[in-house]
């Protein structure tokens, strides 16, 4: 499952949260949104970013070391989600 911290109004037209919620329905990976910490970093295990530049892990934070099984598995996709939105575009 994907955390994701809830948007601002005008965040929530974004392209990039739009592509990551198509990313991760293709996937198959559940997408809630809930506030997050930074303080709530040390208990997660994983933590990504997806944005213009595309679908990056973040691998470690201070002493504490990710995984990036669930950002492997979403970058699978990536592809068809390339191919779907230049379908849309013609």
């Amino acid at each position: 499952r994907v955390f994701t911290p809830p948007a601002p109004d005008i965040a929530a037209l974004s392209v990039e949260r739009e592509l990551m919620q198509r990313l991760c329905s293709m996937a198959g990976v559940e997408v809630t949104e809930m506030p997050v910490n930074a303080s709530d970093l040390y208990g997660i295990d994983e933590i990504m970013v997806f944005n213009h530049t595309g679908l990056q892990s973040i691998l470690a934070w201070g002493s504490r070391y990710y995984y990036n099984l669930t950002a492997l598995r979403l970058e699978k996709h990536l592809p068809a989600l390339t191919e779907t939105g230049l379908k849309l575009v013609k």
